[in-house]
């Protein structure tokens, strides 16, 4: 973990991710009251981020996966959000980031 402290918060982005690859393991791991292990979350998000079509991959609309990431390109933190098309509702399942 980079304990670089971020002065400004118009230093970090957020970037909307294919993979979880991007995300660092702490970040998954000091989510509190999780139901779910840190393997299990980096497996469920390998697959459910794209979706095939018929003209070949695509990020999937419905659950979105953003990093929060600073000038240097370090993951600061992560959401995972779905939409929920038909209530028109936005849940946030998890979200983490780095205290400084």
């Amino acid at each position: 973990m980079n304990d670089k402290v971020i002065h400004d918060i118009d230093d970090l982005r957020w970037v909307r991710v294919f993979t979880p690859a991007h995300i660092p393991k702490h970040l998954v791991e000091q989510v509190r009251d999780r139901d779910f292990s840190v393997e299990d979350f980096y497996k469920y998000q390998e697959i459910n981020c794209i979706m095939e079509t018929e003209d070949g991959p695509i990020l999937n609309p419905m659950s979105h996966l953003y990093v929060l990431a600073d000038n240097e390109n370090i993951i600061r933190g992560f959401l995972w959000l779905t939409i929920d098309a038909l209530a028109k509702d936005i849940c946030i399942h998890t979200y983490s980031v780095e205290k400084n």
